[in-house]
């Protein structure tokens, strides 16, 4: 069966700007939800597209937690 890919699909470049864009804002005492706003049109897609796509796939790659705790020391 011949796989194709969705035009959509995030790439690994997309994961990334979406990472650091979260985890910047973060570490800056910042909201995850200003950073998918901030990340929505660099990557050309809505802030909920953003929200979905950290939450379901790339929150348990990064130790938020240890990030804000690193923030407040």
């Amino acid at each position: 069966m011949d796989e194709k890919k969705r035009k959509d699909s995030w790439t690994v470049e997309d994961d990334k700007v979406l990472a650091d864009t979260v985890l910047t804002f973060v570490c800056e005492g910042k909201t995850q939800l200003k950073a998918f706003v901030e990340a929505a049109p660099i990557l050309g897609r809505t802030r909920q597209a953003c929200g979905f796509r950290w939450n379901k796939t790339l929150r348990k790659q990064y130790n938020i937690q240890k990030t804000k705790s690193n923030q407040k020391s």
